[in-house]
């Protein structure tokens, strides 16, 4: 094993035991590793769990990952499409944004429920 592998063997490894841990009490795996965050793991990025991310930055992860994907179905399905450019980014945005903060409040509950240590510490 090479120096670059180490530190993805490490993580992981703490993925593993993060996930078995969480089951063990009781968290759906969704939450524990939600699929953005499982597809991002295969593709070797070392993406804290949301769980131990601050509610900020769940925020802006989540939000983001909702902005890209329902662009995209947009974008697929003219259907969906609204009259004008900018009535459509708005919408997109502003769901992004909620549903960004709901499911920062999902995750910030769960974490205080579960008292979760950081996850340096994890």
């Amino acid at each position: 094993m090479t120096n670059e592998e180490a530190p993805v063997e490490a993580f992981s490894s703490k993925i593993a035991r993060m996930r078995k841990d969480l089951a063990v009490r009781g968290v759906s795996q969704t939450l524990a590793a939600p699929p953005a965050w499982r597809i991002a793991w295969r593709l070797g990025w070392n993406w804290t769990p949301p769980l131990f991310r601050s509610f900020r930055v769940n925020v802006l992860t989540f939000g983001s990952v909702w902005v890209v994907l329902w662009q995209i179905v947009v974008a697929c399905l003219p259907i969906l499409s609204a009259p004008h450019a900018g009535a459509a980014v708005g919408a997109v945005v502003i769901g992004g944004a909620f549903f960004g903060l709901v499911m920062a409040c999902v995750v910030h509950v769960q974490r205080k429920r579960l008292r979760l240590p950081p996850w340096s510490e994890y």
